[in-house]
């Protein structure tokens, strides 16, 4: 190497960045010999004057004393200060231009003399060079590095630089990557120089399979499932592979490792993984495990307890002896005793686990130490950290009040609670010490987020073609909040809807505290206009509801709604036939306009998980509806009806869903036949999937002559009793991404009440599920294993926008 040539590498520079504490600290040391001189000497023990202030230059290039004289705050004339030099050191290195700083000291008869021997940073006087670089561009990795002619070098800065060359590539599978650099001075006098980056790529590299010797007691797809690898069930893991990573795999080791502790097995360990080939740019990686043996507990003592009855205590604890020691059981427990003495108020109260094993006996011994804490009661409750969400937006969702009981478990619900609004990224809540010890207050810190959204998108749907929509929603309206209405804790939305068959525009708004009570008000304004094959249908109208919270996750709610339906383009008004038993002549009514008042009752019991995408938990739906009779207007009709779904979660994220439903609609008074608007029709994405939109259930037809005899012409018309059944089994691929496989079961029956279980349509099918946040996408194919008749006609894909409510 030619001189004036510096040769480093990555990661050989990692440390270079604490060898300024290293130096400072030595600098000072050097200072140390001054004092020790004075005090040998029986002087006073006083620090000395700095007499004078020395800039030695190293290297190349030269800077300025004045320069380095401006950034320090020991004086020429002033005692010497160890903290001050301390600080003015690292005031330099931070200007970006000093590579090293040495600090010393020469002893004078009235003082001292400090000397600061600085190196400079060489600048860099030509474009980077990139050399050994096939995989990505020269010009990407200069980017990367972002150095340009006239920037201050030195392998500090390179070393700094060059982490993203080497996690670029070895988030490609290039694991094996080094990167290298050299800097030559171009021009001593002037402090420039020029940098060449070398990098020597390996070869590529992806872990294909992952193998594990020595596990007999777990298996190899729950160690998979510890390493987040796909399944074997899985498509996405059967190509390509994950990238070869050192780290990853040790990290990959360790969580095996506690894997096997958290199950119980103490002793367990896993040897270095090992890593070999298999064909070319693939590899195979071995974990070799000693599991050891599984220890049971052999007894558990608590200690500290005085507040309570022991015995309700132990009651209490979900590890006991006999069982095995699992951490997740010694968590339970722990938690289960700090809940019952936070519900109470003892703030502060803590349990510390003392685990004894005995590796002869395979046993451990649990002993619970508890530190009780103080009653407190809540002095203040402070909100922080909202800039436009009002403090009465978060405390009226607070479940504990000032005066209240420190209540932790409370306390915990309402975090809980408040980040749930959905107007905060981050909601954490902790208590500060006041002067009565009795009393602390509550801090409610939150982060806000945006609660504003304006989407648009376009996509297809097997009812309605071409699909697109616009939206404008804020979850956090306040409609009193001029100029930026926000921070209310509304929600306001608006969204256009456009399709080749249906069109629809909405606007609601919800004010969850009405007249600042626990009541929801919401007004909705609609227009929406449907073509189906046989006629076309204008829905006009708007509602106000009232809701409320009833004991438990229960809920009931009122609806006023008044509508006007027109129907129009009917495709004829011939004399059709009832196709059952009865042989019933029916006609379809011609262009209809009609108003109807209606009021309707819900009462919602919901314990989902996740109002989008649950895994557990279920949500029950009973309502009844009227309309008409003492509300007015045209149409006199009555609806009751059920609705259910139950997802239950079964292993490595699957879940089992159930739905079931019941509806009844019928006619009362002046309206001797029921709207073909109000009937109950199924078939389509989101009732009965392969079967067409709205081709399960009564049919009418009429005889249709043609040359070669004639056929039979049906027309769906709807019923007034429904029944719809199905179960759906989904399975995560990637995030957002699931796949599934269902089957669906229903029909609709002419009269009220009228429910034969004996003629349901059935069909079955497989389907993938993408759950992109607003946009979400379920693609279906279906197989039909029953039909209601033989006419309903099929349609076995599926393409639906929006979430399965």
């Amino acid at each position: 190497m030619q001189a004036g040539t510096r040769s480093r590498s990555y990661p050989a520079v990692v440390g270079t960045g604490i060898r300024w504490t290293a130096r400072l600290a030595a600098a000072l040391l050097l200072l140390v010999p001054v004092c020790q001189t004075a005090s040998a000497q029986g002087l006073p023990a006083s620090r000395p004057i700095v007499r004078d202030i020395r800039i030695e230059n190293e290297g190349a290039g030269h800077i300025d004393r004045s320069y380095v004289l401006s950034h320090l705050g020991q004086k020429i004339g002033t005692e010497l200060d160890y903290a001050l030099v301390s600080a003015d050191v690292r005031k330099i290195l931070k200007t970006g231009i000093v590579s090293d700083i040495r600090v010393s000291a020469r002893e004078l008869v009235d003082g001292v003399e400090l000397i600061l021997s600085v190196e400079k940073r060489l600048r860099l006087e030509t474009p980077l060079k990139v050399a050994g670089s096939k995989h990505f561009r020269e010009g990407k990795i200069r980017d990367w590095i972002g150095l340009e002619p006239g920037d201050y070098v030195d392998d500090a800065v390179l070393g700094d630089r060059v982490r993203k060359v080497v996690q670029e590539y070895r988030d490609d599978k290039y694991a094996s990557v080094e990167v290298s650099w050299e800097i030559d001075e171009t021009d001593h006098q002037h402090g420039l120089g020029a940098v060449t980056v070398f990098v020597d790529e390996g070869s590529k590299a992806r872990v294909k399979k992952t193998h594990f010797e020595g596990n007999a007691q777990i298996s190899d797809e729950a160690l998979k499932q510890v390493l987040e690898h796909q399944a074997w069930w899985n498509p996405l893991g059967w190509f390509g592979g994950r990238k070869y990573d050192i780290d990853e795999i040790e990290m990959g080791r360790d969580a095996i490792r506690r894997h096997y502790i958290a199950q119980g097995y103490l002793d367990a360990s896993v040897g270095t993984p090992r890593v070999a080939p298999i064909k070319k740019g693939k590899l195979a990686v071995t974990y070799v495990v000693d599991e050891g043996n599984r220890y049971s507990v052999s007894d558990v003592t608590l200690d500290g307890v005085e507040l309570f009855d022991p015995e309700q205590i132990e009651r209490l604890l979900v590890i006991a002896p006999g069982s095995p020691a699992l951490r997740e059981t010694l968590m339970v427990s722990i938690k289960r005793i700090r809940d019952r003495y936070g519900r109470e108020g003892y703030a502060g109260t803590s349990v510390r686990p003392v685990l004894t094993p005995d590796a002869l006996a395979r046993k451990v011994a649990v002993h619970l130490e508890v530190t009780e804490g103080s009653l407190t009661r809540v002095r203040h409750i402070h909100i922080r950290g909202n800039t436009r969400t009002r403090d009465k937006v978060i405390r009226r969702e607070l479940l504990v009040r000032p005066g209240d009981l420190y209540n932790s478990v409370k306390i915990q619900r309402s975090e809980r609670i408040v980040q749930n609004l959905g107007f905060f990224s981050r909601v954490q809540s902790f208590d500060e010490t006041t002067p009565d010890a009795a009393l602390r207050d509550l801090v409610m810190e939150v982060e806000e987020k945006r609660t504003g959204q304006f989407m648009m998108g376009a996509g297809f749907s097997s009812v309605d073609n071409l699909v697109g929509f616009l939206e404008l929603s804020q979850g956090n309206f306040d409609l009193t909040g001029w100029p930026y209405f926000t921070g209310g804790g509304q929600k306001l939305r608006t969204r256009l809807q456009f399709g080749t068959t249906r069109r629809r525009f909405d606007v609601s708004f919800v004010e969850p505290w009405f007249l600042d009570r626990r009541l929801s008000l919401g007004v909705d304004l609609y227009r929406s206009d449907s073509d189906y094959d046989d006629y076309s249908l204008e829905r006009t109208g708007g509602a106000v509801s009232i809701g409320r919270a009833l004991p438990g996750p229960n809920r009931i709610n009122y609806r006023y709604q008044l509508e006007n339906v027109r129907q129009y383009d009917v495709a004829d008004t011939n004399e059709y036939t009832h196709l059952d038993a009865t042989l019933d002549p029916y006609y379809f009514t011609e262009d209809s306009d009609v108003t109807s008042s209606s009021l309707r009752i819900t009462v919602t019991h919901d314990t989902r998980d996740n109002p989008f995408v649950p895994s557990r938990g279920n949500r029950v739906n009973i309502f009844g509806e009227l309309a008409g009779g003492p509300l007015g207007f045209d149409t006199d009709t009555y609806r009751l009806g059920i609705q259910s779904r139950h997802y239950i979660p079964l292993w490595f994220g699957h879940v089992l869903s159930f739905r079931g439903s019941f509806e009844m609609v019928d006619e009362y008074g002046d309206t001797e036949e029921m709207p073909i608007s109000d009937r109950l029709f199924l078939g389509g994405g989101r009732t009965i999937r392969g079967f067409e939109y709205r081709e399960v259930g009564p049919k009418v037809g009429r005889e249709v002559p043609t040359d070669n005899g004639s056929y039979v012409y049906h027309r769906p018309y709807g019923g007034r009793s429904m029944v719809l059944g199905g179960v759906e089994y989904t399975i995560p691929l990637l995030s957002k991404f699931r796949a599934a496989t269902f089957c669906d079961a229903g029909n609709a029956w002419r009269n009220a009440f009228d429910v034969d279980l004996s003629d349901l349509a059935v069909t079955a099918g497989v389907g993938i599920r993408i759950d992109m946040p607003g946009f979400p996408i379920r693609i279906d194919r279906a197989w039909v294993l029953r039909r209601d008749d033989p006419l309903s006609e099929e349609d076995p894909w599926v393409f639906w926008i929006g979430y399965d409510f």
